[in-house]
């Protein structure tokens, strides 16, 4: 059994990440405990590779926020025949950034004074009003973000990505890709992510008991 909790008390939210089974009676416990410790706050939970229990998040009242496909770049995938030439955002352009962020994706769960805040965790890069955020805090970077209004445009800016990635000694970069993001799918292909599983993520928005 693994379960990571993360609790963001500020905005009353609880993400689950689950990678296991349980009975009905366990989820039912599961349930009661819950409502007694957050009556009342949002729970989101993440399914990696595995089917979620659908009864349960009927029963909880959980709507589906979100499905990805897991894909992967490596050194060795990587293939794109252009040059990458994104602009890196830094603190000195960050405002440019700031205003297409707001404008494209305001309720991105990073806002844009906490992202301003610890620049070292993220490598954004921009083109025209396109952009991709990279996380850059561990061993495998993600890709957290891709807006583009074309494939094309979204491969070079995941192109730049990796490329930074890689120049610093990454290994792997990771991108969770929405299912209903056609763009998204074509420009990862384009650069030669190949996607390795899959992610669905269900969220309760009061929880109640």
């Amino acid at each position: 059994m693994q379960m990571a909790m993360y609790i963001f008390e500020e905005d009353t939210t609880i993400l689950f990440k689950e990678h296991f089974e349980k009975s009905a009676e366990e989820y039912r416990k599961f349930r009661q405990e819950l409502c007694e410790k957050y009556p009342g706050w949002t729970v989101d939970f993440v399914y990696r590779n595995c089917d979620p229990p659908t009864e349960f998040m009927a029963e909880i009242g959980a709507r589906i926020l979100e499905a990805h496909a897991i894909s992967n770049l490596t050194r060795e995938t990587f293939n794109y025949a252009n040059k990458p030439d994104a602009t890196l955002v830094t603190t000195e352009n960050f405002h440019i950034f700031e205003k297409l962020h707001e404008s494209i994706d305001s309720d991105f769960a990073y806002p844009n004074a906490q992202i301003a805040k610890d620049m070292s965790r993220w490598r954004i890069f921009m083109q025209g009003n396109a952009y991709t955020m990279m996380s850059f805090w561990n061993d495998e970077p993600e890709i957290f973000i891709l807006k583009a209004s074309n494939a094309e445009e979204g491969a070079l800016l995941l192109a730049t990505a990796a490329n930074y990635a890689f120049s610093n000694n990454i290994a792997r970069l990771n991108f969770f890709i929405e299912v209903d993001k056609p763009i998204e799918m074509e420009a990862a292909q384009k650069v030669g992510f190949t996607v390795s599983g899959r992610s669905i993520a269900y969220r309760v928005d009061s929880l109640k008991s």
